[in-house]
């Protein structure tokens, strides 16, 4: 049985099958349900979360023949059609090989027919970012104003590149990362479907390492299940995630309480030669743990080197004194200002600033000490 194609063969159908993304699929779905359609829509998220997947639900669910209706049927010809990519009238256009003002002009004439076949026209654009400024600015009125019964769906990575006159025109989705327990869900149910035995750890690694993208969850199943054997084995996991054993980072860690700088060579050059040691694999190989430890003893030797009294006081040095004044504020003798003033320590800090010891305050704004009032 061949493996290549997981993702593809198990893409979600209708709204209910999607991962995650509860709000947007409430929201869409009701929209066709109720046909109240906007004339565009943004969906913006990390990779693998849905985006094109729900835009394309939402083009079958407004050209069902059971429209309007909040679920496809995925039974009748508009249905199906869509499904292969072959409706007339639901277009997916790619933006980073169709970005440019003449394939903008093509785009704003295709949609001034009305729909063929279906009920609407719907317009996908995958990677929208990638289009020009001079291609935003040319959809720019058919965005606001498009035909009836037309609808633009912009499905971007990236969506702080778009100009803020294209996301006004928009009803604007942010899709979030699927969390770990409904990648392990949705692993178990692919896994299930295929009969194939499992163990939990080695999904749950799966899970992790897809870092909530369900595309990458479902692309490293197949790499896994690429090697072959009966089941799913947590040793197989590890080895194609390249991921050291849990007892590895507890052995570097004893050794590094046992300031073993022999061990903690050892166990790193291992490490090194499993192609494990890397900050996000060292995460997944111990649930963050030894990163956490790692940043917790980085923080504790800046703060005792920042904050101990004679490293602080050992980096400064004195700093020039100014020249007296003539006369004082409250026009006293000069030596009255001279005498209080020079009693006052002062040093000079490393960023430039003035700083007086007793205060221990700076004065960021001046160049020169701050003028003292001799007479308070």
């Amino acid at each position: 049985m061949s493996h290549a194609s997981l993702a593809a063969r198990y893409r979600p159908q209708t709204f209910a099958e999607v991962t995650g993304q509860e709000t947007v699929k409430a929201i869409l779905s009701r929209a066709a349900a109720e046909d109240k359609v906007a004339p565009a829509y943004l969906l913006s998220g990390t990779r693998g979360v849905g985006k094109t997947t729900i835009a394309r639900i939402f083009a079958k669910a407004l050209n069902c023949v059971h429209a309007p209706t909040g679920e496809p049927c995925n039974q009748c010809e508009q249905c199906r059609r869509i499904t292969m990519g072959n409706h007339v009238d639901v277009v997916e256009i790619d933006g980073a090989s169709n970005r440019g003002i003449d394939d903008a002009r093509r785009l704003r004439e295709a949609i001034a027919y009305a729909p063929m076949e279906g009920r609407y026209k719907v317009f996908i654009i995958d990677e929208a970012h990638m289009l020009t400024r001079e291609s935003f600015n040319a959809l720019l009125k058919t965005l606001e104003e498009p035909p009836p019964r037309a609808t633009f769906i912009l499905a971007t990575t990236e969506a702080h590149k778009f100009p803020i006159t294209i996301v006004s025109r928009c009803q604007h989705f942010i899709f979030k990362a699927i969390p770990e327990a409904e990648l392990v869900a949705h692993l178990t149910r692919v896994l299930n479907k295929e009969g194939i035995p499992f163990e939990e750890n080695a999904v749950r690694l799966l899970a992790r390492r897809a870092a909530g993208s369900v595309r990458d969850s479902m692309s490293l199943l197949g790499q896994t299940l690429a090697l072959g054997g009966d089941h799913l084995t947590e040793a197989s996991t590890r080895s194609v995630l390249g991921l050291a054993g849990q007892e590895l980072y507890e052995r570097l860690l004893n050794a590094l309480k046992a300031q073993d700088c022999l061990a903690v060579a050892a166990l790193t050059q291992e490490l090194l030669e499993r192609g494990a040691l890397d900050v996000v694999q060292a995460n997944l190989g111990w649930s963050g743990g030894f990163t956490e430890c790692r940043r917790i003893a980085a923080l504790s030797l800046a703060y005792d080197k920042l904050f101990t009294p004679h490293t602080f006081f050992s980096s400064v040095r004195p700093g020039p004194r100014p020249p007296p004044r003539s006369t004082c504020r409250t026009r006293k003798s000069s030596a009255c200002w001279t005498s209080r003033r020079s009693s006052i320590p002062r040093i000079s800090m490393p960023h430039g600033k003035w700083c007086s010891k007793a205060s221990g305050r700076c004065s960021p704004a001046l160049s020169r000490p701050p003028r003292w009032n001799c007479c308070s």
